[in-house]
């Protein structure tokens, strides 16, 4: 198993996650599977364009194979007993700065992605809040 990290390919690589290519394209570039690639940099967001439609549950549809996605939180989520778990995908407390908004959860697809056309990445690599 190879270490991407140690690749001439490693700065191109992570420009293309910057920029929100999907990751099976940004992986086919370079001759690696989508799994190496997703190995070396864990969470791959893809970027589209069009503001998803959500439903009264705040979930949507995946754009590539329909399924259920829900939204990607971020924070401590604190479970009350009087209400029901929100549809929603857990993320931890650190935030980077191409994060996904939405994930698939259809486990063949698993597809990630984030609305926008650009990075939200700041100067020092963080969101601006």
């Amino acid at each position: 198993m190879r270490d991407l990290r140690n690749t001439p390919e490693w700065n191109a690589l992570a420009e293309l996650r910057r920029r929100g290519v999907p990751v099976e394209t940004a992986a086919g570039l370079f001759g690696y599977s989508k799994e190496e690639v997703l190995r070396a940099f864990g969470r791959w967001a893809a970027v589209e364009k069009k503001k998803p439609k959500v439903a009264k549950d705040g979930t949507t549809m995946c754009p590539r194979c329909g399924h259920e996605a829900w939204p990607v939180r971020f924070g401590m989520w604190v479970p009350q007993p009087d209400k029901p778990a929100p549809k929603a995908v857990m993320a931890g407390c650190v935030i980077g700065p191409d994060e996904p908004d939405w994930a698939c959860q259809n486990e063949e697809c698993g597809y990630e992605w984030r609305v926008d056309s650009v990075s939200r990445a700041g100067h020092d690599g963080f969101r601006d809040w």
